[in-house]
């Protein structure tokens, strides 16, 4: 007596999620830079384990591939702040706030696809006196939208 006895098998799915990447980040290193200036904000708020974001050159280096987005909060006390997000040397946006009689603050966002190792950072694209206090935060954060993998 013979028989083909499959006892069973066991298939497991595994559903691939999106790596958690995100930081957020408040205080400047320099209220008054110069163009072209990296502005370095200083304090982590918040971040994944693997954030990408360092404290110290102001600059995110993407650990996975995938589409990303990022925003910038500017503030300025009776003057200008002009900003741009920058991806490798290349401005993604860029923006300009004047306001001479009030302290107030501007949002820039946008959205990138970056693969491993490209670095985004914000740089001051003009004249920037940058102001901050309880009220007025100076901010730059960025999470992970979608990761990309394979050939799509």
């Amino acid at each position: 007596m013979c028989c083909n006895n499959i006892l069973g098998h066991l298939y497991i799915s595994v559903t691939q999620r999106t790596p958690l990447v995100h930081f957020s980040t408040k205080d400047v290193n320099n209220l008054s830079p110069s163009t072209g200036d990296v502005i370095v904000y200083t304090t982590l708020m918040a971040s994944s384990d693997v954030s990408g974001y360092d404290v110290t050159t102001g600059k995110f280096t993407a650990p996975v591939h995938g589409l990303y987005m990022f925003s910038v909060n500017s503030c300025h006390n009776i003057n200008f702040a002009t900003v741009a997000i920058v991806k490798n040397n290349e401005i993604l946006v860029a923006s300009s706030q004047t306001d001479t009689r009030n302290p107030s603050c501007h949002t820039v966002q946008t959205i990138a696809t970056l693969v491993p190792g490209d670095k985004v950072w914000v740089k001051c694209n003009g004249f920037c006196r940058l102001y901050t206090d309880s009220q007025f935060w100076n901010t730059f954060s960025s999470a992970l939208l979608q990761a990309i993998t394979g050939n799509d």
